[in-house]
Parts: structure tokens; C-alpha cells; sequence
């Protein structure tokens, strides 16, 4: 079986988007579940290996990629394509928000 890599993907659904103000200058982005993006890839014939989910700047701390964490281990019990895969979080990188505090 081929497997693939996600180095950086940005996974977030309609309600993390909801928690943004309407201050942007554009569009916000439609949702992109974690889930939708798996799915698509094992039907292209490409089980993820491993999946680097990164923090949407717009956003206002990382939730949406700990969410994705749970979900992802969610689709592992359920999608057998997905024993032998790894997801990564990356979240927002500033001092004041990724403290041991709410890391723990």
C-alpha cells in the first residue's frame, strides 16, 4: 500500500470559523474537517502516514488542531486504512498563549 505525507494541512470546521470576527479583509475560508481530508486521500489510493496539522493564523488559539487530534484517533478506530498512520499538532506559536498551563 502507498502512503502519503501531509506536512502542512490546516483542518478547522464551520464552528471554529464562527469564532472569528468579520475584521478580515477577505473571505473566510470554507470549513476543511480533518475527516473530509482523510477521506479524500484514501480514495485517491493514499492513506496518510503521517499528517502535520498546523494553526490557522486567523484563529485565535489552536483548539481546532487539538480537536483534531481526538478526531483523528476517532477515524483510526473506524478506518482500517489508518492503523499505522501519526498526526502532528502544531499550534500557535507565542508565549502567551502556549504556556505549560494550557498545555497540560
Amino acid at each position: 500500500m502507498r502512503y502519503t505525507t501531509d506536512v502542512h494541512i490546516h483542518c478547522y470546521t464551520k464552528k471554529d470559523l464562527t469564532k472569528r470576527n468579520n475584521d478580515l479583509p477577505y473571505v473566510l475560508p470554507q470549513p476543511y474537517p480533518l475527516a473530509d481530508h482523510v477521506r479524500q486521500l484514501i480514495a485517491l489510493g493514499f492513506p496518510p502516514y503521517l499528517i502535520c496539522n498546523v494553526h490557522l493564523s486567523i484563529l485565535s488559539d489552536s483548539r481546532h488542531v487539538f480537536a483534531s487530534l481526538n478526531q483523528f484517533e476517532q477515524l483510526k478506530n473506524i478506518t482500517p486504512q489508518l492503523r499505522e498512520s501519526r498526526i502532528l499538532g502544531f499550534i500557535k506559536a507565542d508565549s502567551e498563549y502556549a504556556t505549560e498551563q494550557f498545555l497540560d
